[in-house]
């Protein structure tokens, strides 16, 4: 981070009853869009009833509104341009993000007795909402200095603000500090500030030996300290959540505003997310977004269309929107103020690329806020825009396939939206015969027996159980970060869907594993989509057939192809299919031991070669919400000795990091005991060979196994 300066540019525009809307001053250069398009985004319609408003709109989206100045990428962004540029001759500059704040303030001298202004930075971060205090207090300097000089100050004030030094994680890094809600999570990435004299962590070389020792010491003991640490029995315990501790989810920072000079600047403390996505884009809430549209009037208008209706009659309204969004139809958000349809678009955003981690190509096609002339001069070039509006008059026209209203909760889907084409894939009904130890499927997929035909509705239809456990969430408050994990691995089941469904219909896909089961002959792991019961299957690839045609031909599409390619080259796990092996041990009594060995064996040989990095990116596939380590765990009461033995290297190497540390001990009362017993009769057994590894107070005269308390038996515990 801190490659190039944080705001590009500072906009101020003011309405002014004689002339109307202005677009007064723009630094540190004009931007080179039409000033006034500029200036009727920053001060939308009805802007006068509320007295502050905060609103988003981005630039750098097509020809109209780009900016002359050719802003320089950062290394992150550059390889993303690189990539979604691939298939075309010139590369697009980065969107720019503009946070705006309309103030309207009274005086008694203005003709209205009301002054409105709008003063909005420009800038590449997605975390825009870190700029709010400072914008409120330059605006707020402004009304009483109204001077190019305040605004001076401002550019000034944020282009110096220091995040050279925050930490800039990968993304499996990122994935996981999204997953679990922890405050200490990579600590040791955050540099100390200068004068300490040492580097990320300045005591960890002088005490690796002693803390190598204390955790060899306690396996050998019996113990359940996992990493040096007493690791607690409560579940309920969450280490790193202390009250006051610094939380190294964010990178503190400050940015120093001189309001009224010569007085001494104001100190703005400055929290940055080190967890942010380029499609994840300023504050937005999925909660409140998916209450909108599921209350007592919520409901779908207009004809039934195959690649939105996915459960007919019956598809839920956000299910709708979530297939309007990838399917690339246009989409806008109707209410009252424009700060609320800019949260609503964002959330939608966030929604469709599943908070920015699974797909990207929608932020491009995004404005948060619209009004007539932009529609008219920037909206038609964009096919399958994103837009939040506030003037009644869009009802009336033919610029949206799917109406949301965020006052009534109500959508509408346009009466002449195109028809979508048959799919082209047809899958017929097989005999149900589910693997044996497995349940049926049949609940989640839809009992359409005519094949060809659409799915019919039903109640129980996998999106609507989806949404009614998503609903569940929301009234047990279990809080916005789970509602997003949620959405995250619905978008993420749509993608696997859609590989399995080219590669039955095209026998290729570049957008997922080749379908392949475990090879028992060769030991070669499975790979892909294989479906336990293949009737129930075919089935629901019937009824999302229309959605996943229509998602192939848009631009998301082509750039999950290209990010798929490339993150399998960078990858660690080389040709393995992670989701495809943890789903397998989820099912570990259908699971050979042959298959659960080698899965375990191939994880451990890879996190011991690809070190730090192979072990983040697998801890990134197994989220604490879905049981963390769990379904690793599982191999530790295998019955086979050779799943005992490789699910414990495995451990063993995810436990010489500190993130690794941290999923362990997230792991319950019985699998830590199990780990640690197995364990330390691993390095007994071990001990022998190798006497002079051991302090001689661990020689095996010295060692005392404890008996654990369970109420298993031995063999059940992997006695053999």
């Amino acid at each position: 981070m801190g490659r190039r300066k944080n705001v590009s540019y500072v906009l101020l525009a003011e309405f002014d009853i004689d002339v109307g809307t202005t677009l007064s001053r723009q630094l540190p250069w004009p931007t080179g869009v039409d000033p006034q398009l500029l200036a009727e985004l920053m001060l939308p319609e009805g802007v006068h009833d509320v007295e502050q408003d905060w609103t988003v709109f981005m630039l750098n989206q097509t020809a109209e509104n780009t900016c002359d100045i050719i802003i320089e990428a950062s290394s992150e962004e550059e390889e993303e341009d690189d990539n979604s540029d691939s298939g075309s001759g010139s590369k697009q500059q980065p969107i720019l993000h503009v946070l705006n704040l309309v103030f309207r303030k009274f005086d008694s001298t203005a003709k209205r007795k009301w002054v409105v202004k709008a003063l909005a930075i420009c800038t590449h971060h997605p975390y825009i909402q870190i700029f709010k205090p400072v914008l409120l207090v330059a605006l707020q300097a402004y009304f009483d200095e109204p001077s190019e000089a305040c605004l001076n100050r401002l550019y000034e004030a944020v282009t110096a603000m220091d995040i050279a030094f925050a930490p800039t994680l990968s993304r499996y890094e990122r994935l996981i500090m999204r997953q679990m809600e922890r405050r200490d999570l990579f600590a040791e990435k955050q540099q100390p500030p200068q004068g300490n004299g040492g580097t990320g962590n300045p005591t960890r070389s002088v005490e690796s030996f002693e803390h190598t020792r204390s955790r060899t010491s306690s396996m050998m003991s019996g113990s359940t300290d996992v990493d040096g640490e007493t690791a607690s029995t409560d579940s309920n315990h969450k280490v790193g959540m202390t009250l006051g501790e610094k939380d190294y989810r964010y990178y503190y920072t400050s940015i120093k505003y001189a309001s009224r000079p010569p007085a001494p600047p104001v100190v703005l403390p400055v929290k940055v997310p080190l967890a942010s996505f380029p499609e994840d884009v300023g504050e937005y809430s999925l909660v409140s977004l998916i209450q909108t549209f599921s209350g007592p009037n919520a409901q779908v208008s207009g004809p039934i269309h195959a690649q939105l209706h996915t459960n007919g009659n019956l598809t839920h309204p956000i299910i709708v929107l979530f297939n309007a969004l990838i399917t690339q139809k246009r989409v806008i958000f109707l209410g009252t103020r424009a700060g609320h349809v800019s949260e609503y678009v964002l959330a939608a955003c966030a929604l469709a690329s599943g908070c920015g981690t699974v797909l990207r190509g929608f932020v491009e096609r995004a404005f948060p806020y619209a009004h007539l002339a932009l529609c008219d001069t920037v909206m038609q070039n964009v096919p399958g825009y994103i837009a939040g509006v506030t003037n009644p008059i869009f009802e009336q026209k033919d610029w949206w396939d799917l109406l949301c209203n965020t006052t009534t909760g109500k959508m509408t889907v346009h009466k002449n939206i195109n028809a979508a084409p048959p799919p082209l894939a047809h899958f017929p009904s097989v005999p149900s015969t589910p693997l044996p130890g497995l349940p049926r499927q049949d609940s989640m997929a839809s009992q359409d027996d005519d094949g060809g035909k659409q799915a019919k509705a039903r109640e129980d239809h996998p999106d609507n159980i989806f949404m009614d456990e998503i609903l569940l969430m929301i009234q047990q408050h279990h809080g916005e970060s789970n509602v997003r994990q949620r959405f995250t691995e619905y978008v993420q089941r749509f993608v696997r869907m859609a590989a399995r469904y080219e590669e039955d219909q095209f026998r290729h896909t570049d957008i997922g594993f080749r379908s392949a089961s475990f090879s028992p002959s060769t030991s070669a792991l499975g790979s892909g989509v294989v479906p336990v019961d293949p009737a129930s299957w075919n089935k629901e690839l019937n009824a999302n057939a229309s959605r996943i045609e229509g998602w192939r031909k848009t631009r998301s599409y082509e750039y999950y192809a290209t990010d798929f390619a490339a993150q399998m080259e960078h990858s660690q796990f080389r040709g393995v299919d992670i989701t495809h092996q943890l789903a397998r041990l989820l099912f570990l009594r259908s699971v050979q031991a042959a298959e659960a060995e080698a899965i375990a064996r191939t994880f451990a040989q890879v996190c011991g070669d690809g070190g730090y990095e192979a072990a983040v990116e697998l801890l990134a596939h197994l989220p604490a919400s879905r049981g963390g380590l769990a379904p690793l765990a599982f191999g530790l009461f295998s019955q086979v000795e050779g799943v005992r033995a490789s699910t414990v290297e495995l451990l063993n190497r995810l436990r010489n990091w500190d993130v690794g540390r941290v999923f362990i001990r997230l792991l319950n009362h019985f699998q830590r005991y199990a780990y640690i017993r197995l364990a330390a009769q691993q390095l007994q057994q071990q001990q022998p060979q190798v006497p002079q590894l051991l302090p001689a107070s661990l020689s095996a005269p010295n060692i005392a196994m404890a008996r654990l308390p369970s109420n298993h038996s031995q063999s059940s515990l992997g006695h053999s």
